[in-house]
């Protein structure tokens, strides 16, 4: 959720969030949520957009990123130039794949610069 401008993920703090929302005293229940949300870093416009762009992307790929739809390298197992050199090629038609070709089409070389950037930060930085 957004709070001031930064966007929260409390999947893994859903049960201490619902405890929260169980106080019966507004103040103390305000309190909760605060000590909550200052236990979360807020997420950088990488992380937000990066998200966003990559959202339908593990359909395919899966969630964890494991699973090679063409047989070849897994996309969590390359850097951040692999990436984009690879979507790129998809998005330029030098690698034929339908479904690929199609997907990339439709971004810009600006949004495949910031999911390159992200799935980098994503398997190499521990971000999860």
């Amino acid at each position: 959720f957004l709070v001031a401008g930064f966007a929260f993920s409390f999947d893994n703090l859903h049960p201490t969030l619902l405890g929260c929302s169980e106080v019966k005293n507004d103040v103390e229940r305000l309190n909760c949520y605060d000590s909550l949300a200052l236990t979360k870093k807020p997420k950088t416009q990488l992380e937000i957009d990066g998200e966003r762009l990559t959202a339908k992307c593990i359909l395919c790929h899966g969630k964890q990123w494991d699973i090679s739809t063409n047989g070849q390298r897994l996309v969590k197992d390359m850097n951040e130039s692999e990436i984009f050199d690879s979507l790129l090629a998809y998005k330029n038609k030098e690698i034929d794949s339908v479904v690929m070709n199609f997907h990339m089409a439709r971004y810009s070389i600006d949004e495949i610069e910031t999911m390159s950037k992200y799935l980098d930060l994503l398997f190499h930085s521990k971000l999860k």
